[in-house]
């Protein structure tokens, strides 16, 4: 099905194709296991009937095992894999290949560009190894379970293992130091081109960092680390004496009560750095070494793909708003949760908000019109229009520079990001539930 709509938005004409394709059947009880890939394009689910479970793929039953885990697509959504079970034996399956049996397996986990396959096994005596493209590696004592880490380019592979005692972290198959623990929380961390690696591990009743294989200061605690986009700065959360401060480039920055988990953050140029902290029982973003105004909670921040804009989320007596290059906007009873979007040419900037029992998005500081819920606020990749979807009533639908698409659903689904993908410069998809039946939709917008 396809239709052709034009309308005139703020952007100008705006030209949107609609096409659906009913992939089939899709009742409630198969939706909480569903997963999209990241284009946006494909969807799969488990089914089961008769004692046994099944994944649909693009609407395709597959093979039927005792059961099935761990439903993951490849980061170009080309592949598809998951966990099976047959009697006592577990597999991973492969684009509807099976792979050698096991007593357990961990989630499959790709490699950021698609062409890896990793997951952990656990071997007949015990032991468990990491198996990379169907080929299994050495055998340990214990793999710290659910954490394989990929370099950004997928050449690189790291993991935590217990070695006569002791944890090591093995980068590309060799064991490096020693450590009576590593750090669960922080992980592994790579520099974008994959040349660096850092890792948090305990000494003695301390925390250090290894960066590069240095081991850093000690301290009480490590939290996040990162690097900057370009490799050659470092940044981590760590704890001395009972307060919490930044170490940025190996200097430590002020004390704080705490700093928030998660918000380190560098600018995509790698000139600035943010977080949020508490002090005093307020909640600040320290941008460049700077503390701003007090807050009682800080959320979501962002910087613009060109470095040049700022904006965060804050919550203040109650209610909640959005300070974009330091001036607060409209204050607002909701935030929406990771919406804060720039255009892909930074000119441009949106989120979703709610005021009573409306919600809306604001884009360009003009609110849109309201609906009782709205969501995957987007940017076309020309930065021309916006897309988002909303809801009134029963009904859900998608909104492309104020006009609402005429096409009809009870649910719409996409990634879980938060965005509506768009595939190509002008084209984003979706998947529209209604009469328990699922629809993949494109719109291309002109």
């Amino acid at each position: 099905m396809a239709l052709v709509l034009g309308a005139t938005g703020v952007s100008g004409q705006v030209n949107r194709q609609v096409r659906e394709s009913r992939l089939g059947p899709f009742p409630p009880e198969v939706r909480q296991s569903a997963v999209v890939s990241p284009d946006g394009r494909r969807l799969a689910y488990v089914q089961s009937a008769g004692g046994k479970q099944a994944v649909v793929l693009d609407g395709q039953e597959q093979s039927a095992f005792d059961a099935v885990a761990a439903l993951r697509f490849s980061p170009d959504s080309q592949w598809f894999a998951y966990a099976a079970r047959s009697g006592d034996a577990w597999q991973v399956v492969v684009g509807e290949k099976g792979q050698a049996l096991y007593p357990r397996v961990g989630a499959p986990r790709f490699s950021p560009d698609s062409s890896r396959l990793a997951y952990i096994a656990m071997t007949p005596d015990g032991l468990r190894n990491v198996v990379v493209n169907n080929k299994p590696g050495e055998s340990y004592e214990q793999i710290l379970e659910g954490r394989l880490y990929f370099s950004p380019q997928g050449a690189r592979l790291a993991f935590g293992a217990l070695i006569a005692g002791k944890w090591h972290v093995v980068l590309d198959g060799e064991p490096q130091a020693a450590h009576p623990f590593l750090g669960v929380g922080t992980g592994v961390a790579f520099s974008t081109d994959g040349t660096r690696v850092a890792y948090a591990a305990m000494d003695g009743e301390q925390w250090r960092m290894v960066i590069d294989g240095e081991p850093q200061p000690a301290y009480e605690n490590v939290g996040q680390f990162l690097f900057s986009p370009d490799g050659t700065r470092t940044a981590y959360a760590a704890m001395k004496a009972g307060k919490w401060r930044v170490v940025l480039d190996a200097s430590d920055q002020p004390p704080l009560d705490a700093i928030a988990e998660g918000s380190l953050l560098f600018s995509p140029d790698g000139k600035h750095f943010a977080y949020s902290a508490q002090a005093g029982g307020a909640w600040r973003v320290v941008f460049d070494g700077e503390q701003g105004e007090a807050f009682e909670d800080i959320g979501q921040m962002l910087f613009s793909p060109n470095s040049e804009h700022f904006a965060y989320q804050a919550m203040a007596a109650g209610a909640q708003l959005v300070v974009l290059d330091g001036k607060q906007g409209r204050v607002l009873d909701r935030v929406g949760g990771g919406t804060l979007v720039f255009s892909p040419n930074s000119a441009r900037f949106g989120y979703v908000a709610r005021i009573g029992d409306a919600s809306f998005v604001l884009v360009d500081g003009v609110r849109k019109p309201r609906y009782d819920m709205v969501g995957y606020l987007t940017f076309s990749p020309d930065s021309r229009v916006c897309a988002y979807a909303a809801t009134k009533g029963a009904e859900a639908f998608t909104v492309v520079d104020d006009h609402e698409s005429p096409l009809r659903y009870q649910q719409i689904w996409t990634v879980p990001d938060a965005r509506f993908p768009f595939s190509v410069r002008d084209a984003f998809h979706y998947f529209g539930l209604k009469d328990d039946s699922v629809y993949l939709v494109t719109e291309q917008v002109r």
